[in-house]
């Protein structure tokens, strides 16, 4: 009440948590700042010219903070390749649509647009790319909003995705090419019709060999091994390979391979052949061979790759059946004892699921261990 002041009013100071903000020399006396988000308290004090002083009673006010924006980033961490995108999501805090934000980068990125407007559910995104390794601050903003930030890793690319961006001898994993021990499969006297039934056989074959050969001892889910097949079309319909005429069929196999351009990169070749033309056989290799032929059957023809191949890994035959061809020679002559794997050896014509020990060491040492990693 300054007119309750007989000497006029000489000064009039507001205080604001204990802490002068404002003197004024006449009233009325206004105090204007910005405050950050909190409550405070506030007083007034009045002096007139006498010197008497009169103290306002404490009031209090709360500053509410702004509505805040949320960024979200999705991937949070790309490849640094110019191509591949993370979309940066910014979310209203107080869901408010038609909101206009605006996005920064705390490097040199690449935004498909800097800006967008939240819709009714208070969203809306934009898209970030870039070429440079590192790690990038993204920045949202908008008038009335406290800004928000997310980080977006921008890493290496990989190398590769899938194993036709590598070298023909190399499997893709984990992004990088990686050496791989390479078979070229070589159809003889077989159609592209036939390809399914191709595929069926040998894939079945191979798979298991990875699993049972050294090469399961590989990180890689692949097992480091690479194969492929020759167009049935590139060696011909017409083949007079049969078991009666071996050196014909060897020789037409690396023909057709050499024809194909693949057998410069390839460790091992496998030749695949109908039903009809084994009579009764389902493969043939010579110890140490460079090729096999495997004649597909679904009646008795199982694993005959697994134990062609053994032979092509210099592996002679086990005992198991009784009338195995050469039994219990060469390097893995002594598997025919070992009383762990003699009745289950794939090398025996029993063909349970197991190289020997003897076996297994010597196409690890000799063949394998270039590729496993």
């Amino acid at each position: 009440d300054k007119d309750g002041y007989q000497s006029g009013v000489k000064e009039i100071r507001i205080f604001v948590d204990d802490e002068l903000k404002k003197t004024c020399t006449s009233s009325p006396c206004v105090s204007s700042k910005a405050y950050a988000a909190k409550a405070y308290t506030y007083r007034a004090e009045l002096e007139d010219n006498a010197g008497n002083i009169k103290i306002t009673e404490t009031n209090s006010f709360t500053v509410d903070p702004p509505p805040l924006l949320l960024l979200t980033a999705s991937p949070a961490s790309v490849p640094a390749d110019g191509a591949t995108a993370s979309t940066i999501t910014a979310s209203t805090s107080d869901v408010v649509g038609g909101v206009t934000l605006s996005f920064t980068s705390s490097r040199t990125d690449n935004f498909l647009s800097t800006s967008c407007t939240t819709g009714s559910d208070g969203k809306c995104s934009v898209i970030v790319r870039s070429s440079t390794v590192g790690v990038s601050t993204i920045t949202g903003s908008a008038t009335g909003y406290d800004s928000g930030t997310i980080a977006v890793s921008f890493i290496t690319p990989p190398e590769c995705s899938q194993d036709s961006q590598c070298d023909d001898n190399q499997v893709c994993q984990g992004g990088k090419c990686t050496k791989a021990f390479t078979l070229l499969v070589i159809p003889l006297g077989l159609s592209e019709s036939d390809m399914d039934k191709i595929l069926s056989y040998t894939e079945e074959e191979l798979h298991l060999f990875a699993d049972l050969s050294p090469l399961r001892e590989t990180a890689s889910e692949k097992k480091n091994i690479r194969v492929h097949y020759v167009n049935p079309n590139i060696c011909g319909p017409d083949t007079s390979c049969n078991v009666f005429n071996i050196n014909a069929c060897f020789s037409e196999i690396n023909t057709c391979a050499t024809n194909s351009g693949m057998i410069g990169v390839s460790n091992k070749l496998v030749g695949v052949l109908g039903p009809s033309m084994g009579g009764g056989v389902c493969g043939i290799a010579f110890i140490g061979g460079f090729s096999s032929i495997n004649w597909i059957s679904e009646i008795w023809c199982t694993r005959s790759v697994v134990h062609e191949l053994g032979h092509q890994f210099d592996l002679f035959h086990i005992l198991c059946r009784g009338d195995e061809a050469v039994p219990c020679a060469g390097v893995n002559a002594a598997d025919c004892w070992s009383s762990n794997t003699w009745w289950r050896d794939v090398m025996s014509y029993c063909f349970h699921g197991v190289y020997g020990p003897l076996a297994y060491n010597h196409m690890k040492q000799n063949y394998l261990n270039p590729f496993i990693a």
